[in-house]
């Protein structure tokens, strides 16, 4: 039986499906992932929040994030965790 090649294609990968994708290879079966979630943290008020981004323009442009207020209070949330690590992912 022959296998079916169906594209995958994946948006809005959340936090842990990018931690699994950059410690398991192969994890997205050969699929794109088009979109995904970002870990921030808020300078201000502390609070954990996510941005969503493309996965296209990162890879074009180096991991440059855009800046992300807080929805709580309006501060500047900062990525929270290691870029190497994170966007390992994007270099495969």
């Amino acid at each position: 039986v022959q296998a079916l090649k169906i594209p995958l294609r994946f948006v809005g990968f959340s936090v842990c499906l990018v931690e699994q994708a950059n410690q398991i290879l192969n994890f997205t079966c050969g699929g794109q992932i088009e979109s995904f979630y970002v870990p921030f943290v808020c300078r201000e008020c502390g609070i954990d929040l996510v941005g969503l981004f493309e996965t296209a323009p990162l890879k074009k442009g180096g991991v440059r994030l855009p800046a992300l207020r807080c929805s709580k209070c309006g501060g500047r949330a900062q990525f929270d965790d290691i870029e190497e690590e994170y966007f390992s992912f994007l270099r495969r």
